[in-house]
């Protein structure tokens, strides 16, 4: 077969069929799968392509194909690069604006290359085409602006920002696993103790992420207009049960067992709570051995009223302990807080 330059005018970018986003997947199992076999992993992603932050046009995926290239034998087309989107909720309010907008955003993920086609310039030619595309991409009768997309790369900044993604500084802590110590093993932990935390259940947290949800509304609505524009994803639930619903799955099929706990709660009084959700991720093949596996810490929040407070590093401290806990359960090696805030990073390093 021979292929087409990254020039060509008959490169286009189309809605992968069922079909060939299956030819997809598995072209980037050996990439992603991690200590999944290659029958659990396409198992998987079916699982995750039928939730409910992923159906009714939620989840599309993306291919780069020829025009000009005979169709496979099967009848589908060659796919000579391809990604995925995902439809979120989002927040924006414009440099110099007081209007707080509801507004869709688009994740992008899975961009991917087979090996045989890469280094010929198809995905620079596919992230170019896909960055025009989502600017019109949403569902029918939603009547809500696309304003912009987001990824998260673990190849740098340089080949998006050539393709109109603006890099962002982000920070993560990454803490070792070990069981914390008693006041008896360490005497700086006497005084003062810890508030106490009990665990977030699946049902715990559709009420979180709408008090969540509320405070993040309350934040944008006291910015100021500045020269900036502003803009977040919103930590709905039906993002935090997909990001779980990948976790149960891992579990089950690695260590034969599903996860109760997402997350820990600590109450304050009055009416002011402290929570963060967390997710476990496998990378070791060896379910007995904890290096490579991860507990990602993925949001924490804290109630007005108390955030920057003495209380609320209490409480954040207490969150983390809680996590460190839960990742020696789980044969963890380490914990990860991704962006985390001035609070926790002053917690950590102090």
């Amino acid at each position: 077969m021979l292929l087409p330059l990254s020039t060509s005018t008959t490169l286009e970018l189309v809605q992968a069929t069922e079909m060939e986003n299956d030819c997809q997947r598995h072209n980037h199992a050996d990439a992603w799968k991690g200590p999944l076999s290659l029958e659990q992993y396409l198992r998987r992603e079916a699982l995750l392509a039928d939730q409910d932050h992923t159906r009714n046009g939620s989840l599309v995926p993306w291919a780069l194909t020829d025009s000009s290239l005979a169709r496979l034998a099967n009848g589908q087309r060659v796919v000579l690069s391809g990604a995925e989107s995902f439809l979120k909720r989002a927040l924006i309010k414009r440099a110099g604006s007081l209007e707080v907008e509801d507004v869709i955003c688009h994740g992008v993920g899975s961009v991917f290359c087979p090996v045989e086609y890469r280094n010929r310039g198809y995905t620079s030619v596919l992230m170019r085409l896909l960055a025009k595309e989502l600017k019109n991409t949403k569902r029918d009768n939603d009547d809500r602006r696309v304003a912009f997309s987001v990824l998260f790369s673990d190849i740098g900044r340089q080949f998006y920002a050539r393709h109109g993604w603006t890099p962002f500084e982000s920070t993560h802590v990454s803490l070792a696993v070990h069981s914390p110590s008693t006041p008896e093993e360490d005497p700086s932990r006497a005084f003062p103790p810890l508030p106490i935390s009990k665990p977030a259940l699946s049902r715990d947290l559709p009420k979180l992420c709408q008090a969540d949800e509320g405070m993040l509304r309350k934040w944008f609505d006291k910015q100021q207009p500045t020269s900036k524009t502003i803009a977040a994803i919103i930590p709905d639930i039906q993002t935090i049960q997909w990001i779980h619903a990948r976790e149960d799955f891992i579990c089950r099929e690695i260590m034969h067992r599903s996860p109760l706990t997402k997350g820990a709660q600590v109450s304050l009084g009055q009416s002011k709570d402290a929570w963060c959700y967390w997710t476990r991720v496998y990378d070791s093949k060896d379910p007995t051995r904890a290096e490579g596996n991860t507990l990602y810490i993925i949001r924490i929040v804290v109630e007005e009223g108390i955030d920057g407070t003495e209380q609320a590093v209490m409480a954040v401290a207490a969150l983390l302990e809680a996590a460190q806990r839960e990742a020696i359960l789980w044969n963890m090696e380490r914990v990860i807080i991704w962006n985390p805030s001035q609070q926790t990073l002053a917690l950590v390093r102090g």
